[in-house]
């Protein structure tokens, strides 16, 4: 099987920036348009690591870092009100490509890449004691998925198994501490990204034959059915994603899209400062923050920056 970096999408940096300048051409900001600003670096330079905010705060767990793409175990904070990092205690085994989601005050993070295999493994992070503690496992070993809060469950979707791209979907329950399946969706994909809004899931982009995905797949739950969504202006894969308000923010190298899916158009936002991908992008309150990555150099970055909306 390939290994996770050659299966990012360091493969199409070209092709993105082709596009770059025709589609930030209608979004140059203005005195009152707002911009990305530099906020707190990382203490370390990385990319595919999981991120996911609780109670004001953002916290990022593992990635990979180097040319070799070395898996890493590091845990960090970040408080917007002090601007500061804090390192927090390590995940129990250094992987990549994992994927976070928030329950309450614990965060799960869910598979990943170990040594360019997917593994199965989940763990639970509690914010308040800043104590780690074990759940069951993935059904099914994956890496480069994604993972969303669904009311009180984690829900995983896609990725990059042993077996080639999965469209399975899988939520687990904190109360009886079961995985339960889903409805697959449509396409297998990898390197998607996933947000919910309005309790839906949407599952937008990824990766699936080698080639970036435009598709866009929403989630009801309440019928257990996947229907099409607005299709991305590109294919994107090995990028990030966040809700806001009324509307879907993704952001890869330099551009930023966003929809607000009742009017069912992507519209080119505000472009990022620093170019990257393998990303995350977390809001809190009405700022979004893009952290990490990898640039076109293909060197791991430490960038934080940030985006108030108007």
């Amino acid at each position: 099987m390939a290994t996770l970096k050659t299966l990012n999408t360091r493969i199409g940096v070209v092709a993105a920036l082709s596009l770059l300048a025709t589609l930030l051409a209608g979004c140059v900001p203005t005195p009152e348009t707002p911009s990305w600003t530099p906020r707190r670096q990382m203490s370390l330079a990385r990319d595919e690591f999981g991120a996911a905010a609780v109670d004001g705060r953002i916290y990022t767990f593992g990635g990979m870092t180097g040319e070799l793409g070395n898996d890493l175990g590091i845990v960090e904070v970040y408080d917007p009100g002090t601007n500061a990092w804090t390192r927090l205690s390590p995940l129990s085994a250094p992987r990549s490509a994992l994927r976070a989601a928030s329950v309450g005050t614990r965060i799960y993070l869910t598979g990943g890449s170990i040594r360019n295999r997917p593994t199965d493994l989940v763990e639970a992070f509690d914010t308040v004691s800043q104590r780690w503690s074990s759940v069951p496992p993935l059904p099914e070993a994956r890496f480069g998925h994604a993972a969303v809060t669904l009311g009180d469950q984690v829900v995983v979707l896609g990725g990059m198994t042993d077996g080639g791209p999965t469209a399975v979907v899988e939520a687990y329950d904190p109360q009886s501490g079961r995985w339960v399946s889903r409805a697959p969706m449509r396409t297998p994909r990898y390197n998607l990204s996933a947000v919910v809004l309005d309790d839906r899931i949407y599952a937008i982009g990824g990766r699936h034959d080698g080639e970036p995905l435009t598709s866009v797949e929403v989630y009801d739950p309440r019928l257990d059915r996947w229907e099409d969504g607005p299709s991305l202006p590109e294919g994107l894969s090995n990028f990030a994603a966040t809700a806001a308000d009324d509307r879907i923010h993704v952001v890869l190298h330099q551009t930023h899209f966003s929809l607000r899916p009742r009017a069912g158009v992507w519209r080119a936002a505000p472009p990022l400062r620093v170019s990257r991908h393998g990303l995350a992008l977390v809001t809190l309150e009405r700022t979004l923050y893009a952290i990490g990555g990898c640039t076109e150099a293909l060197k791991d970055s430490r960038v934080n920056e940030a985006l108030t909306l108007g």
